[in-house]
């Protein structure tokens, strides 16, 4: 073989070599992220989660991103390394504030600047938990699916799942408004045209589906003040604003004091019903009880022994 065609082959393999592992190339994580951005504050802006439609648990509706892991991913193991599932939590988090938020966190070109009394918010993350359940294999494809789990004085949780690509397909798509016989012909192929396989009835059905699990905590700024989500929420319409603030026409007023939920068909989709706030509320004290446990980690640090110890070596 001549030098010539060693130099083709050897361009040839580094091509579908990077090719393959783009995902985790110098710079993708934040091509990635802008990207995201990109999509819901500027080609989807006017898209929003609209709960007078939808209901109150339309709040706690998940993202769903697919991914995979490239080689480059992995460790020794042969497996998906733990600290790169943090990028695609990034990634997908991202989705999911950007998708609920986007009135306080951008302006819009037609609106100007809204946020909350006229200056945008920015979101922070507080803190980040992940368990491992199960390994993934290279180039195995996954999704992660991320919903918020609850809020409370300070910050807004979030849990994430790590999920076998194409095991679950949702009931109802929020924004196509297609249940699950209307989902569309590219969705179906890309979750392989078939519903999920598991009854998901217990925790032994869970483990064949769910690579890991993973909880973060989020709080909103402006400036150096610290927002509630509930404010957050409220400014956006997400939830009714206090009774004094409302009208008795208002939409939430309505919602507020009906003492049943209602029901909605949409696009074929089976009946669905909507939350009340008493239901939401109950949601977001069940979310709380286990994201106090994500809260007490802040005492780790009292464990930390600093000066006051030896140490096994410095390397």
């Amino acid at each position: 073989m001549s030098i010539l065609a060693l130099q083709y082959l050897f361009w040839a393999c580094l091509a579908v070599f990077l090719i393959a592992n783009r995902k985790s190339l110098f710079g993708a994580w934040h091509f990635r992220i802008f990207r995201i951005l990109f999509h819901h504050f500027r080609l989807h802006r006017s898209r929003r989660v609209d709960v007078d439609k939808d209901g109150y648990q339309a709040i706690f509706q998940p993202i769903v991103t697919s991914s995979y892991s490239p080689l480059l991913e992995c460790d020794y193991n042969l497996h998906k390394s733990n600290s790169t599932y943090f990028t695609d939590l990034d990634v997908n988090h991202t989705h999911l504030l950007s998708n609920l938020f986007k009135e306080l966190l951008s302006p819009s070109p037609k609106e100007g600047t809204r946020g909350i009394e006229g200056k945008l918010l920015t979101v922070a993350l507080g803190g980040v938990a992940c368990t491992f359940t199960k390994d993934i294999k290279p180039y195995e494809k996954y999704e992660v699916w991320t919903r918020v789990l609850c809020w409370d004085e300070k910050w807004l949780y979030v849990v994430s799942h790590f999920v076998k690509h194409g095991a679950v397909r949702p009931a109802q798509d929020s924004f196509n408004r297609g249940g699950i016989g209307d989902v569309r012909a590219d969705e179906r192929k890309r979750r392989g045209g078939v519903p999920c396989d598991f009854s998901l009835g217990s925790e032994q059905d869970l483990k064949k589906i769910v690579f890991a699990s993973s909880m973060a905590k989020y709080v909103f700024k402006r400036g150096r003040i610290t927002v509630p989500p509930r404010s957050a929420m409220e400014s956006i319409g997400l939830l009714p604003r206090p009774p004094s603030s409302l009208t008795p026409d208002g939409p939430h007023l309505h919602q507020a004091q009906a003492s049943r939920a209602v029901t909605s068909q949409s696009n074929g989709a089976s009946n669905m019903e909507k939350w009340t706030l008493t239901r939401l509320e109950e949601e977001n004290e069940k979310g709380l009880k286990v994201a106090a446990h994500l809260a007490q980690l802040v005492r780790v640090q009292d464990s930390f022994t600093g000066p006051s110890a030896s140490v096994q070596g410095i390397f």
